[in-house]
């Protein structure tokens, strides 16, 4: 199991202000990775623990390629599945997070069907609930990050002047949330492949200067 491993070096590339590249392989993700914006600045052994004197520390989150480098979804339990293969948190005091970026990486909320007909068969898929979870998040970017097989929402990207662009999303429910507790306020979502979904394929909650454009949109 790799969650804690990659959290270690989420946090380690957090602190120390670097991109943080994941090789290709395929990593099992037992636990919610979090990138969480709040590290004490100063003094002692406080690496990596949110506290006082905390700042928002932003990261780059870079694979290999969307189909290489793979995080796949491994809950103790395909009942009790993941909150999320990857989590933003807000800052202390509820601000949001800032200058994120992940790009290249294939985030697997199920398994692909292994039976002759290509049919989805019990327990491959909602592995977790979403895929990206970040409901307060700003100047930031997802790009060419593919999607599978998350039960709620492939991604979940709230706050303002956000890009999401050149990805493949596959999901049980919807493909693409912004705009819910937080407007979505010049956000782009270009030129991404949305398919196999059960729901809506782009649900923007409320906002202005969305744009949607060039997007390919198939459901079941």
């Amino acid at each position: 199991l790799d969650a804690r491993a990659i959290q270690r070096a989420i946090d380690a590339a957090q602190l120390r202000g670097r991109a943080l590249f994941v090789p290709a392989g395929v990593y099992l993700i037992n636990e919610t990775l979090r990138v969480r914006p709040n590290f004490r600045t100063s003094g002692g052994d406080n690496y990596g623990q949110p506290g006082d004197g905390a700042h928002n520390s932003s990261v780059r989150i870079l694979g290999e390629g969307m189909e290489l480098s793979v995080l796949q979804a491994h809950p103790p339990s395909p009942s009790a599945p993941l909150h999320s293969i990857l989590a933003f948190d807000k800052a202390e005091g509820g601000d949001n997070s800032e200058m994120q970026e992940v790009s290249q990486l294939f985030l697997k909320a199920g398994r692909e069907p292994s039976n002759a007909t290509g049919t989805p068969v019990s327990g491959q898929l909602g592995l977790a609930m979403y895929g990206i979870f970040a409901p307060g998040i700003c100047r930031s970017r997802f790009s060419s990050i593919h999607v599978y097989g998350a039960s709620e929402v492939a991604v979940v990207m709230e706050g303002w002047c956000n890009r999401i662009d050149n990805c493949n999303l596959e999901s049980s429910g919807s493909a693409i949330r912004v705009g819910d507790d937080d407007n979505a306020n010049n956000v782009d979502i270009v030129d991404n492949i949305i398919e196999g979904i059960a729901g809506t394929g782009i649900v923007v909650g409320g906002g202005m200067n969305v744009r949607i454009q060039g997007n390919v949109i198939e459901g079941w």
